[in-house]
């Protein structure tokens, strides 16, 4: 890190009585000129000192400072195109050049003291940086003059352009520059984002983006307009858009309102949950599918208890949208809530939404419930959601789908291949009690091949009945050997799920096997 800011030191300690001298002797610019374009610089680098902290704070100082060297590669190349009557370039270039400047020195500051110790070690950190500080300032400016001299007798023209020996002095700053990017990106810092995402956050909290979005809400009077304005202000996040945000929630139009409650969520403030929650309460209100969306992104207590209030909305749409939201809350406590709602719900709309909602948490607890509720539908779509939620609950989401998604006419051959994976996979178990599973997975084998259904399901069960009477002291090996006794034993089978069915019992002999390479 010592190493990238002395680099970037040397550049920025190159350009600053380089940059002056050009503006005086090139541009034959007067001392008041160059005091007002360097007044441009410091007033820029002042606005930065303001700005920056809170991008800093919220993506780290890597990614804020790669973001602003980019620009900083990029002006010398700007500079090195002016000339005299195109000298009010420098306006806009130097007041980019200070913002970004304030940037790396702030950003390089906030992680020097990030990461030096909190001990006597502490001024052995300081010095060496302040001498790597010192150094680039002597260094800097000598490089400018080596190149200046060495380049004196250049001066030529190309097109509009003058070409001398102080322009090429200045593209050297891009170089040093471009250099220390290149050793800041290579360095490994935690915590940080990228620099595209810092982008997108600067831009979408510009003050004047956000005076734009408000002006065309309020003049414009086409739906459209209003609500991709609405979804700016909402990305935003920020706080100023909050209230009109939830003024558009009254609008005549049910395209503003839906996409009004929808930004609410977006801004993710804690006091946004309050608005939503109204929305929820409200019996005739048309917009609490989008409300109960836009409470998920807020995790906050209020959320937690409007959310579970519009599980008992009349509307299976609300509730399923209510129970998908509930999926984002962390807790055990949602998780036992979930669960009893997996006993209760019988509107296939809002159960399909709870199973999947609880293939997503990952808890075991829930695979049994999801069994039992098998045979209280008889559709065979909501039938396969039901076994690749349990599927994703064992960690095993993809590979199921791999194989219930390659058509029928693909699928006995999937499943085939996912038994032959299964029996491969014994070789890596070194446990030998867990090594007498090896002829139940090979007799499972043969009667897939076989067709033989009557065998397959004995073989599974003799695979249960071994697990039972060991004790592997494994969650997920009980789940999954409870899973397939329960699936064999209490479950109607129905033709048009067979292939389904199967490779089901296939995946959780699959987690068996994995767990056990583990023991």
């Amino acid at each position: 890190f010592c190493l990238f800011y002395g680099m970037w030191s040397i550049g920025y300690y190159n350009a600053l009585p380089n940059l002056n001298v050009f503006m005086i002797r090139e541009l034959k610019l007067s001392f008041t000129q160059v005091a007002f374009y360097q007044n441009c610089q410091f007033f820029m680098m002042l606005a930065g000192y303001a700005l920056w902290p809170r991008y800093i704070h919220k993506f780290g100082a890597k990614s804020v400072i790669l973001f602003c060297l980019i620009p900083l590669i990029i002006l010398p190349f700007v500079w090195f195109t002016i000339e005299q009557y195109t000298q009010i370039i420098l306006i806009p270039a130097m007041m980019i050049y200070g913002l970004c400047v304030s940037c790396v020195i702030l950003g390089a500051s906030t992680h020097l003291f990030a990461m030096i110790p909190k001990d006597e070690r502490s001024p052995a950190y300081l010095v060496c940086w302040s001498v790597i500080v010192f150094l680039s300032m002597a260094i800097g400016p000598k490089i400018g003059s080596i190149c200046i001299n060495m380049f004196k007798e250049i001066h030529f023209s190309v097109g509009y352009f003058n070409i001398m020996n102080i322009k090429i002095a200045l593209l050297t700053v891009s170089l040093f520059y471009g250099l220390s990017f290149v050793l800041l990106s290579k360095l490994r810092v935690t915590g940080t984002v990228s620099a595209t995402v810092l982008v997108d956050q600067i831009f979408r909290r510009n003050p004047l983006s956000l005076a734009y979005n408000m002006f065309v809400l309020e003049k414009s009077q086409r739906e459209e307009p209003r609500a991709v304005a609405l979804e700016k202000l909402g990305k935003s996040g920020s706080a100023m858009a909050l209230e009109t945000l939830v003024g558009s929630l009254t609008d005549i139009s049910p395209v503003v309102r839906r996409q009004a409650a929808s930004s609410i969520g977006e801004t993710k403030l804690k006091e946004a949950a309050s608005p939503l929650a109204d929305i929820i309460s409200d019996p005739e209100s048309d917009i609490k599918i989008e409300a109960s969306q836009a409470l998920g992104m807020i995790n906050t207590q209020e959320s937690a208890d409007a959310l579970w209030s519009a599980i008992d909305d009349p509307n299976p749409a609300v509730r399923a949208s209510a129970v998908r939201s509930l999926g984002s809350f962390p807790g055990g406590n949602i998780d036992n809530k979930l669960m009893d709602l997996l006993y209760k719900e019988t509107n296939p709309i809002t159960f399909l939404a709870i199973v999947k909602t609880v293939g997503e948490r990952h808890s075991l607890d829930a695979i049994k419930i999801l069994l039992q509720r098998y045979n209280m539908f008889k559709s065979s779509r909501i039938r396969v959601q039901i076994l690749n939620a349990i599927a994703m609950i064992f960690g095993k989401g993809n590979e199921y789908y791999a194989v219930i998604s390659s058509g029928k006419e693909n699928m006995e051959l999937s499943i085939e291949e996912y038994f032959e994976s299964n029996y491969k996979k014994l070789e890596k178990i070194r446990n030998d009690k867990a090594k007498k599973i090896y002829p139940y997975i090979e007799a499972m084998l043969n009667s897939c091949q076989e067709k033989n259904t009557q065998n397959l399901y004995e073989n599974f069960l003799s695979l249960h009945y071994y697990i039972t009477q060991q004790y592997f002291n494994n969650r997920k090996i009980d789940a999954a050997s409870m899973a397939i006794h329960t699936f064999i034993t209490s479950t109607h089978k129905a033709e048009e799920t067979y292939l389904q069915e199967v490779a089901f019992l296939a995946l959780c002999a699959q987690v068996i096997i994995d767990e056990l390479t583990e023991i």
